[in-house]
């Protein structure tokens, strides 16, 4: 079975001037399930700002044969708390995604990680034969805050 697709989200054509909010264990997500074949598809968000709570995540992750996806965010204000995150992750012998949040000619004004469980993860699982991804931060300010993380670890 073959997996694949990228998940582009622009809110405004004209005007990139919309927030966006995910909360109460909402999730966009991208994946490769156990037994399938084939890379994860992209996350590629633009908004003014994104704003993820109470356990809700952007997912690329891989559990099949490929690699996990990329997630890109270009926003102006990004907070994740109370176990918001932004995940790439693989439990197969792929590889996780990258996670990039800002670009080289647009970083992000306020980037705030705040709460347990929250932030941006690149990893692998245990028991993985796979890398885990990078992670890049273009940000004018940058808070991580009360045990929030930003990682990327092979935990295989």
């Amino acid at each position: 079975m073959l997996a694949q697709g990228d998940l582009i989200l622009v809110p405004s054509t004209v005007q990139v001037n919309t927030d966006v909010s995910l909360a109460n264990n909402s999730e966009i997500s991208t994946s490769v399930q156990p037994n399938e074949i084939g890379n994860v598809g992209t996350i590629d968000l633009t908004a003014r700002s994104l704003n993820l709570s109470n356990n809700s995540r952007l997912s690329a992750s891989t559990e099949g044969q490929g690699n996990a996806g990329n997630i890109t965010v270009n926003v102006n204000t990004l907070n994740a708390s109370q176990g918001g995150q932004l995940r790439t992750t693989t439990s197969s012998n792929g590889r996780a995604g990258d996670i990039t949040v800002g670009s080289p000619t647009r970083a992000a004004n306020q980037v705030t990680l705040s709460g347990t469980n929250s932030g941006l993860f690149a990893n692998t699982s245990a028991g993985s034969g796979g890398q885990g991804g990078s992670i890049a931060l273009g940000t004018n300010t940058l808070t991580v805050a009360d045990n929030a993380r930003v990682s990327a670890s092979t935990g295989g």
